[in-house]
């Protein structure tokens, strides 16, 4: 029988959590979209458990922003 795939969190460091995902759509928002159905919303709660910070909902006001996102298997990059 053959094996699955092993994968890891696509990001690193601290404590993340899935916002988003999962096989129904009242808990994955991505269930709907068929090109989207395995796709997870990661949020990061840094050490001050504050998601936003103090300057509002823009993108770098996220503690997630600016994260480097890894693969989550090895692989080859074909296109961007």
């Amino acid at each position: 029988m053959p094996q699955g795939v092993t994968l890891e969190l696509p990001v690193e460091g601290g404590t993340w959590y899935v916002a988003h995902g999962g096989p129904f759509a009242i808990v994955n928002h991505h269930n709907r979209v068929a090109g989207q159905r395995y796709g997870l919303d990661l949020t990061h709660l840094p050490t001050n458990g504050w998601i936003v910070r103090e300057h509002g909902p823009v993108p770098s006001s996220y503690s997630s922003w600016d994260a480097l996102v890894v693969a989550p298997v090895d692989g080859v990059v074909i296109s961007l």
